[in-house]
């Protein structure tokens, strides 16, 4: 807001005032986060209920599982079951930050489920920028 001297056409000062919304912003993506994964744990349920071969529900959940990552473009999702796997990158190598679940039947583990996060190199992160 500009500032007058009486009779003068020119501001002798200017006042602003600045809001910082970066906790709204913070909040706002994680709201965002948490309604994709909210989405992804519906479509997961969907596959379920509407697939009826045990290898089309494995490879559907381990893709929607991927989709419901925070960084779904670095993320691979795999599910062992029953000695098979079913994976959405199988070239894939398995890095330490990964996440493991059992898959259990009445106490009795016949699987795992795992997701990873892919380590990207600058090299090649500067290339999709190219």
């Amino acid at each position: 807001m500009p500032q007058f001297h009486e009779g003068e056409d020119e501001p002798y000062q200017v006042f602003t005032t600045f809001v910082d919304i970066t906790d709204q912003i913070r909040i706002q993506r994680a709201l965002e986060e948490r309604i994709k994964e909210l989405h992804s744990l519906a479509r997961i349920s969907r596959i379920i209920q509407q697939e009826n071969q045990l290898q089309d529900i494995c490879n559907l959940l381990a893709v929607e599982l991927v989709r419901g990552m925070q960084y779904s473009e670095l993320a691979v999702a795999t599910i062992n079951l029953d000695g098979q796997n079913f994976t959405t990158n199988p070239i894939a190598v398995e890095t330490p930050y990964r996440q493991i679940v059992p898959i259990q039947i009445e106490n009795e583990v016949i699987g795992q489920i795992k997701v990873f996060i892919q380590k990207i190199s600058l090299f090649s992160f500067q290339r999709k920028l190219i």
